[in-house]
């Protein structure tokens, strides 16, 4: 499991698959994939500090339904931000 300061990286494969029982695909690269879930790393890469989760009818960002997970830094703790307006 991927690490950020003591707490869950923001990386799906690594991180959240393995804590939370449920399948997930990427919303952007692979849509069509059957899943519980669907994450996207907004900023992409392996220096994307942040992932967001969508439940199957909401898997665009545009969608506006969608849970950030922003992870850890030196400085602060993770937190979440639930962006509900289009659920």
């Amino acid at each position: 499991m991927s690490i950020a300061y003591g707490y869950p990286a923001a990386f799906s494969r690594q991180t959240w698959s393995k804590l939370i029982e449920a399948t997930f695909a990427d919303a952007i690269h692979n849509s069509n994939d059957p899943a519980d879930w669907y994450f996207h790393n907004p900023g992409g890469g392996d220096e994307d500090n942040s992932i967001r989760f969508m439940p199957k009818s909401r898997i665009k960002p545009s969608d506006n339904c969608y849970l950030i997970y922003s992870e850890a830094t030196e400085t602060d703790v993770p937190h979440f931000e639930f962006v509900t307006g289009g659920c």
